[in-house]
C-alpha cells in the first residue's frame, strides 16, 4: 500500500510557502505522493448539501484563502523530485477544458510525468453557476472535459465541438496517458469508473472505510457484469481517508481490499509530523 500526503492549500494559514514546505517534509518523510483540494469560489449564500459531514454543512471557514490546485502543482513539481502529485478531487465542470488539458500537460512535462488527475463532479450548484454551468448535466461535463483533454494530449491536430470546425493543435504533450481517478460514491460515479476505465478515488473518513470500498467495488463490478465485461481487473482505488488517528485502525482492511494508495491530512504543518503520520499508517498495515 502507498501513502499520499494530502497538505493545506487551503485554509487560514495557506500560502505558497506553507505547501512548498508541506510538501518538501512530505517528500522527505517517504510518502509517495502529494495531493491538494480544489474549489474555485465559495458563495456567500447557498443551499446545496455538503455531502461529507453529518449536518450537510462545510466544515471550514469560506473566507480563508483557498490556493487553485493546478497552480500550485506546478511550484510542487519544482521543488520535489519524486513524489506523484495530484489533486483530490479537481472539480472539472469549472474547468475550460483546452486550457485545463494545456495547464496539466506543462504540468506534466515539469514534473517529470508524476501528474495523477483526480476529477470530481461538484457537489455546489452555487459555485458551478457562478461559471455558467448546469449542474444537472455535471457529470456529463465531467466526461466531456476529460474526453476534451485526451484529444488535446493526442499530438494531432483536433477539431472539438466547442470550437466548431476549426482544427487545432497544442503542445506539449504528455509523455504518456495521465491516470485518472473518479471521486464520489455515486451510482453514476460506479456506473462510469466500471465503463470508461477510471480509477475510484472515494472520500471516506474513519469506520467502516473498508466496507465502504468493498460495497462500492462490488458495485462497479456489477455494472462490468451487465455490460458483459470482465470483472478480473478491478479499477485502481485511492482513497482520500483523513487524519492518521481516524484511519489506522481501518488500513489492513483497506489493504485487503485492494487499496492502492490511502490520502492522509494533517500534521504536515509540524517538522516532525509527516514521519510520525507515515510511520504510523505503515505500522497499522503491518
Amino acid at each position: 500500500m502507498r501513502f499520499g500526503a494530502k497538505v493545506l492549500n487551503y485554509g487560514a494559514g495557506a500560502t505558497m510557502a506553507t505547501v512548498l514546505e508541506q510538501a518538501r517534509r512530505a517528500e522527505e518523510a517517504g510518502f509517495d505522493s502529494v495531493w491538494l483540494g480544489d474549489h474555485l469560489a465559495i458563495p456567500e449564500r447557498n443551499e446545496s448539501r455538503y455531502p461529507y459531514s453529518a449536518d450537510g454543512k462545510i466544515d471550514w471557514d469560506p473566507e480563508e484563502p483557498w490556493l487553485e490546485p493546478v497552480v500550485v502543482l506546478a511550484a510542487l513539481a519544482a521543488v520535489t523530485s519524486r513524489p506523484r502529485l495530484g489533486v483530490a478531487v479537481l472539480v472539472a465542470p469549472l474547468r475550460e477544458p483546452i486550457g485545463l488539458a494545456k495547464q496539466l500537460a506543462c504540468v506534466t512535462q515539469l514534473s517529470s510525468g508524476r501528474v495523477l488527475l483526480g476529477v470530481g463532479d461538484g457537489w455546489l450548484r452555487e459555485e458551478l453557476e457562478l461559471v455558467g454551468g448546469d449542474f444537472e448535466r455535471r457529470r456529463e461535463r465531467t466526461d466531456e472535459v476529460l474526453a476534451a483533454c485526451r484529444e488535446v494530449w493526442s499530438g494531432s491536430y483536433v477539431a472539438h465541438r466547442e470550437t466548431g470546425d476549426r482544427r487545432f493543435l497544442t503542445q506539449p504533450t504528455p509523455e504518456r496517458p495521465l491516470p485518472v481517478f473518479l471521486g464520489g460514491s455515486s451510482e453514476a460515479t460506479f456506473r462510469r469508473v466500471a465503463l470508461r476505465g477510471y480509477g475510484w478515488l472515494p472520500l471516506h473518513h474513519g469506520r467502516g472505510a473498508a466496507d465502504v470500498v468493498h460495497e462500492g467495488l462490488d458495485r462497479i463490478a456489477a455494472w462490468q457484469e451487465r455490460r458483459g465485461m470482465s470483472v478480473t481487473s478491478p479499477p485502481e482505488v485511492v482513497l482520500n481517508a483523513g487524519r492518521i488517528d481516524e484511519i489506522a485502525p481501518e488500513l489492513a482492511g483497506l489493504a485487503a481490499a485492494g487499496v492502492g494508495e490511502v490520502l492522509i491530512d494533517g500534521e504536515f504543518g509540524e517538522a516532525d509530523g509527516p514521519r510520525r503520520a507515515l510511520e504510523r499508517a505503515r505500522d497499522a498495515v503491518s
